[in-house]
């Protein structure tokens, strides 16, 4: 139809959407910035609500206990070899609320003696014990307020050198703290500096040596420290770079260590050190048989009569299912010591 002379045809009568379609862009970004400033404040949130919750006083104090611990068989891979003999493993349960995170261990008057990571120290009883009640009781002071969690990270123990008592390594808080041999009262308080450590990534791992001398293994760092006389050295650590989860001095003054990673699951493995001019270095490394979800961060080493040495080894169970607090127990031969 041709509209009047001198007129151009309008669109009227025609649909609201037949004008000329522009095509759409190929690519389109998955937010828009309000999406993306949206998700930004959340995620900022949600790790600032977690900052403030884990800072909370959350840390219930409770009295010295003698509570019941629990041993039931653990079936692990068969591990006895020419390096390593599995002695026996046990999953390790108690109803007292303090019992797990277990982070250190040593053996004190013929008993083990484990550390959590929340301050507490248990007497633990040996699996073959007729008796199998544990003494448990929260360290009697350490940084800051003893109410809150974030502070009573303690990863590591070991004799003090001079035989005054137990050095024992927070690791938020980045400090070891000297306590006299019961544990219940502190001696000293030294500080290795708030902000020089990544968090969650400090101590992990205390030796006594004659010296006197206190060897310092941090969980992520290409080098470790010695403590002489109050004083801190840096020594280096060659081999590769360790992920140190706790350490222990064989009798004939060898250092072996608990190395740990994390990937689908947590993978434990020996590592044995050898002093060098520079330092140290990593000799060797040898696979432990324990679960994916087993994070062993407890080891002590238990002098055998034969010539013997006997490896327990403890892991922390986060307070958390499905984890567990396994008990491991490996002979290592006299002529496989050194590595």
């Amino acid at each position: 139809m041709t509209g009047k002379k001198g007129k151009t045809p309008s669109n009227e009568g025609l649909m609201p959407h037949s004008a000329t379609m522009v095509p759409e862009r190929r690519l389109q970004l998955p937010f828009t910035f309000p999406e993306l400033f949206q998700l930004l404040a959340f995620v900022l949130l949600f790790v600032g609500g977690w900052q403030y919750l884990s800072r909370r006083p959350n840390l219930v104090l409770l009295p010295p206990a003698l509570a019941e611990v629990h041993f039931r068989s653990a079936s692990m891979p068969l591990v006895s070899s020419a390096r390593l003999r599995l002695w026996g493993a046990w999953v390790l349960s108690s109803k007292d609320p303090r019992f797990g995170g277990f982070s250190g261990l040593a053996l004190d008057r013929g008993r083990l003696l484990a550390l959590t990571d929340q301050g507490s120290v248990a007497w633990l009883p040996w699996p073959d014990s007729a008796d199998k009640r544990m003494l448990i009781r929260q360290l009697p002071d350490g940084p800051y307020s003893r109410e809150y969690t974030w502070y009573r990270d303690t990863e590591a123990l070991s004799r003090d050198p001079q035989g005054r008592g137990w050095w024992v390594s927070f690791e938020k808080a980045n400090e070891l703290w000297l306590y006299d041999l019961a544990l219940r009262r502190a001696l000293k308080r030294v500080r290795l500096g708030l902000y020089r450590w990544p968090t969650n990534l400090g101590i992990e791992g205390l030796v006594a040596r004659p010296g006197p001398e206190l060897l310092m293994f941090p969980e992520a760092e290409p080098r470790m420290f010695a403590m002489r006389r109050g004083r801190g050295v840096a020594q280096g650590l060659a081999g590769g770079q360790l992920k140190v989860s706790e350490a222990a001095m064989l009798p004939g003054g060898k250092v072996i260590a608990l190395e740990r990673d994390l990937s689908l699951g947590f993978s434990n493995r020996l590592v044995w050190l050898q002093e060098s001019p520079h330092g140290w270095r990593v000799v060797r490394r040898l696979q432990l048989p324990a679960g994916l979800l087993d994070n062993l961060e407890g080891m002590t080493v238990q002098p055998l009569p034969n010539g013997s040495n006997r490896l327990w080894m403890i892991s922390d169970d986060n307070f958390q299912r499905p984890l567990r607090t396994l008990l491991i127990a490996v002979d290592l031969p006299p002529e496989r010591q050194g590595a």
